[in-house]
């Protein structure tokens, strides 16, 4: 039996657990792999008061460095089920290796990415993040998408990659910096109106097959296909008890979420670092 579960060791999970220790209150700290979630995927982070245009990884170790001079490490075990347990007033939250009870837990698992089914069989070739160890001999990479991550990514791979970013309708979502350095860069190449129908594999390489709304039918080849296309909150792991019942754990101050799980397409690592001390602050309230 804990006081707090904290599910997710990104930023907002990070925050919460260095807070919830300067305020004495005993917590677990729980993370499937490593931590980090999104952030390690930015290019660059230009909002972040102290860092000028610091890449994601780099504030990420920092963030680390940070946690670990006070002696907090992540328990790298997935979360596949959490329920409430009414009668005895406590959670159980159940990993791939054991299970743990808390009479509070802080969700900051972050968000999962939505998902094209035309996509779905091909998951060597095909990314709906930017992979960390990304192969250096691929010469062409498309990007479906047209928000912050997407023009991010193609930024980021531009420096030793050509990249077609191809946007479903006609709005580009990413902010007008983003915009202003993808459409400047000559190593990457933005369409629109155009929806992705087919993948076929040529070789080691892909044929992507769009719809055009205002043309003929595209066919394109490339090496490697990134889906941007938005996230959706990681709640997978919840029990239907647990969905049903949210509002109301959280209004009895039971349930607490911090960072990207509740803060829709609002997805800034400023906002998930201040949402994790604030809902370690209110629990701290609590045991006032």
């Amino acid at each position: 039996m804990h006081e707090v579960i904290i599910i997710g060791s990104g930023p907002a999970g990070m925050a919460a657990s260095l807070q919830l220790k300067r305020s004495g209150i005993g917590f677990l700290l729980l993370e499937k792999k490593t931590s980090g979630t999104l952030l390690k995927n930015a290019g660059r982070v230009e909002n972040y008061l102290g860092f000028n245009a610091v890449t994601g990884v780099g504030l990420l170790k920092t963030f680390k460095r940070h946690i670990m001079h006070h002696n907090i490490r992540p328990i790298l075990e997935e979360v596949t089920f959490m329920d409430y347990e009414e009668t005895d007033e406590r959670f159980k939250v159940q990993t791939n290796k054991t299970i743990y009870y808390a009479k509070r837990v802080l969700v900051a698992s972050g968000t999962a990415p939505k998902r094209l089914d035309v996509a779905n069989r091909l998951e060597s070739l095909v990314s709906y993040e930017l992979p960390l160890n990304f192969k250096k001999n691929l010469q062409e990479v498309a990007i479906i998408g047209a928000g912050d991550a997407a023009f991010d990514y193609a930024i980021t791979l531009a420096e030793k990659h050509v990249v077609h970013i191809f946007n479903r309708g006609k709005t580009i979502k990413a902010l007008p910096s983003l915009k202003k350095l993808v459409l400047q860069n000559k190593n990457i190449s933005y369409r629109e109106n155009l929806r992705l129908d087919g993948i076929e594999e040529e070789g080691s390489r892909l044929r992507l097959k769009f719809n055009a709304k205002t043309a003929d039918s595209t066919e394109v080849d490339v090496d490697f296909l990134i889906i941007a296309i938005g996230r959706e909150a990681q709640k997978v792991y919840y029990s239907s008890n647990v969905l049903k019942r949210e509002k109301q754990l959280i209004q009895n101050k039971l349930l607490f979420l911090a960072g990207d799980v509740k803060n829709e397409f609002y997805r800034q690592v400023v906002l998930a670092t201040a949402d994790g001390i604030r809902a370690a602050m209110q629990i701290y309230h609590e045991f006032l």
